[in-house]
């Protein structure tokens, strides 16, 4: 039998009863790495707690590139590549490789 947790968060100026166990849950079986996940949610809801938007893709294909390009055209992107690599994107350009 399934058991459902929950937790109360602070957004929208108020506390809500949400389920953000069970949801982290799903995000670290899809990902499938566990240190990962938690650095990721961890970034994402420090984000959310302090009204800053933001987004994280885990991409498992070689269209990394193209997606950092697009996505970069809204925001800032900072792409990491398989090698290790890490670039900056701005505006559909390359700030910046290390």
């Amino acid at each position: 039998m399934a058991t459902a947790y929950s937790c109360s968060n602070f957004f929208d100026g108020r506390w809500h009863l949400t389920d953000a166990v069970e949801k982290y849950r799903a995000w670290q079986e899809a990902i499938g790495r566990p240190e990962l996940t938690e650095r990721l949610f961890l970034a994402a809801m420090n984000l959310a707690e302090h009204r800053r938007g933001g987004m994280f893709v885990v991409l498992e294909n070689p269209g990394r590139t193209a997606a950092a390009i697009g996505a970069s055209q809204f925001g800032e992107v900072l792409m990491i590549s398989e090698g290790g690599q890490l670039s900056f994107y701005r505006k559909s350009h390359s700030v910046w490789t290390l």
